[in-house]
C-alpha cells in the first residue's frame, strides 16, 4: 500500500515522530507548510489563538499529489486540546473524499478531544479514517523512538499502532506493548 504521510511541526517533535513513522512503514514523507506569520513567537500565538477559536490556518501546497496514494497519515501537534490549525487547513485544502487516512497527533497530555476533532475533520472531508492515535512526546519518547524501542506498525486493517517492542533473547521471542492512545 503506498502511503504517505504529512506533517506539520513547530518545535520538532511532531517532525522527530513522523521520520520514524516513514521511516518505519516505508512511506513517502512530506511537511505541510502554514501560510502566514514567519516570525515564530507571533507563528506561536497566532496558531494558539487559531487553535482555541477553531480555526483553521491555510497551507501552501504540498511537494507531493496524495492523490497517487492508497493511503495518507496526516500528522501534527496538539494546541489548546484541538489539532494544530495548520492540520484542519491541510485537510480543507485536499481532497480526502473516499481516501483511507489514519491521524497522528503529538501532545504533551492524553490528546484524548485533540484526537476526537480530528477524526471528525477528516470524516467530515469524506475520508475513511481508520484510527487516530496521540503520542505524548516526552524526552524518553522521543529517545525510544529514534532507539527502536518503540515501532510503529501498520495493520492491514488500515490502522496505525506505536508498540513497545523488546526482545527476549532467552526465548527468542519479540514481546510488544501496545503504546498508542487510540480515538
Amino acid at each position: 500500500m503506498k502511503t504517505l504521510v504529512v506533517y506539520y511541526s513547530y518545535f520538532g517533535k511532531t517532525k522527530a515522530a513522523a521520520v520514524c513513522l516513514a521511516d518505519q512503514i516505508g512511506a513517502d514523507l512530506v511537511e505541510m507548510i502554514p501560510v502566514g506569520f514567519q516570525i515564530r513567537p507571533l507563528a506561536l500565538v497566532a496558531g494558539a489563538f487559531r487553535a482555541v477559536f477553531h480555526r483553521l490556518q491555510d497551507v501552501l501546497p504540498l511537494e507531493e499529489d496524495i492523490v497517487s496514494y492508497d493511503r495518507v497519515i496526516v500528522a501534527g501537534p496538539v494546541w489548546a486540546g484541538q489539532p494544530a490549525p495548520a492540520v484542519k487547513g491541510l485537510i480543507r485544502r485536499y481532497a480526502f473524499k473516499g481516501k483511507e487516512v489514519c491521524g497522528m497527533l503529538t501532545c504533551s497530555s492524553d490528546g484524548k478531544s485533540a484526537m476526537s476533532a480530528l477524526r471528525q475533520e477528516l470524516e467530515e472531508a469524506g475520508a475513511r479514517c481508520a484510527n487516530v492515535i496521540a503520542i505524548r512526546m516526552e524526552p524518553a519518547m522521543l529517545e525510544a523512538l529514534r532507539g527502536g524501542e518503540l515501532r510503529f506498525l501498520s495493520q492491514n486493517n488500515g490502522k496505525l499502532l506505536l508498540k513497545a517492542v523488546k526482545e527476549n533473547s532467552s526465548a527468542g521471542n519479540t514481546l510488544a506493548k501496545d503504546y498508542s492512545t487510540e480515538g
